[in-house]
């Protein structure tokens, strides 16, 4: 299974016009135990990833955070996974009340 093999989305494009990036890649939890291999998309904003889940295959999508579960979560061997991190960033700090506002792919070390 090549690493780097990249191909475009089956269907739709992000607000900007862009498709969604898609990668072959082997997935995994912490441990590093039972990879496999995944469509992975990596959509930068919302009608990006509403474009890869109306594209998504029989085996459905599953979304992916950081992938530091233990175990084989989100991991869909033959299917499609949503890449989080690829659409992350701090949107707004309101700095009065003490909220923050992120993109769904954020991790907390980010925001810290």
């Amino acid at each position: 299974m090549s690493a780097g093999a990249r191909h475009s989305a089956p269907a739709g494009e992000s607000a900007d016009g862009r498709q969604p990036e898609v990668e072959r890649r082997l997935l995994w939890g912490w441990g590093r135990t039972a990879p496999t291999a995944a469509d992975v998309v990596s959509p930068v904003d919302e009608t990006g990833a509403k474009a890869a889940l109306d594209a998504a295959g029989p085996r459905g999508l599953l979304a992916r955070g950081l992938g530091r579960g233990y175990g084989d979560c989100a991991q869909n061997a033959g299917g499609t996974v949503i890449d989080g991190p690829a659409n992350s960033g701090i949107t707004d700090i309101d700095l009065a009340s003490g909220r923050v506002t992120a993109r769904a792919g954020t991790s907390l070390e980010s925001i810290m």
